[in-house]
């Protein structure tokens, strides 16, 4: 998903004019059929999560990956962060890029 975010912020800026800007955030999971971003600030967070905002976010998302993929909006600090454990396989980030995206990982 990480390596499709400039194809996905190009995608939006078809279809609106303000939205890129908001969106200087981070993929940061996939959750089932839900994709997490986060947000350094929450005015950020707030603006992506207006209905309106977020309608656009998902179609723009659906269109990208053929999924109809839902958003939910945290804040970075809300993130685990540091590097994952256990096997690539099982994170889902690496699961959405490999069946979604056609990646694959490298051992």
């Amino acid at each position: 998903l990480e390596q499709r975010w400039p194809d996905f912020i190009a995608a939006l800026k078809s279809r609106s004019a303000t939205l890129p800007g908001l969106l200087t955030c981070r993929p940061a999971a996939v959750e089932g059929d839900s994709i997490v971003l986060a947000f350094e600030n929450e005015f950020l967070r707030g603006k992506v999560e207006e209905e309106k905002n977020k309608r656009v976010v998902e179609e723009t998302l659906r269109e990208l990956t053929g999924r109809p993929y839902r958003i939910r909006c945290v804040l970075a600090d809300q993130v685990a962060s540091g590097p994952p454990s256990g096997s690539p396989d099982d994170d889902p980030v690496v699961r959405f890029a490999v069946e979604e995206l056609g990646a694959r990982v490298v051992r």
